[in-house]
């Protein structure tokens, strides 16, 4: 498995100074994070959810009748240093995926890590990232 930087590299009508790109064991690349990063690198911004609650008063503020909350779902901007950072955190997890699939055939490939339980995922963020001590991507 490894993370190939492509240079100059042309996508439909747009061009990618640098665009890395994770490839498996067999040089195939997993289609939902290679298109996540493509979008990523792209488009320089992520999704984000947020929920922001405000207590609704009566018209002299002084009686509650309720919350309301505000949903909203849409791009925020990211710096490149971010993009690097979400780029390398991504990949070292796949990596750990990977290998772990070759000792437990249950778990998903990193071609169907869509697949992988919130359990697993739960796992690596609390025992498995912090014994790697990483902190910056590669």
């Amino acid at each position: 498995m490894e993370l190939v930087k492509l240079i100059n590299h042309k996508i439909l009508n747009s061009i990618f100074p640098v665009l890395p790109i994770i490839l498996d064991d067999d040089g195939v690349t997993p289609l939902s994070v290679n298109s996540w990063l493509i979008h990523l690198w792209n488009f320089r911004a992520g999704y984000q959810y947020r929920q922001v609650e405000r207590e609704s008063k009566t018209i002299l503020g002084y009686r509650r009748l309720g919350t309301e909350v505000n949903r909203q779902f849409g791009l925020y901007p990211l710096e490149e240093v971010t993009i690097k950072s979400y780029t390398g955190h991504v990949f070292r997890f796949l990596k750990w995926l990977n290998t772990e699939r070759k000792e437990n055939n249950e778990l998903p490939t990193i071609h169907s890590v869509h697949q992988l339980s919130a359990r697993h995922i739960n796992y690596y963020l609390n025992e498995i990232l912090p014994r790697t001590g990483v902190k910056n991507p590669p």
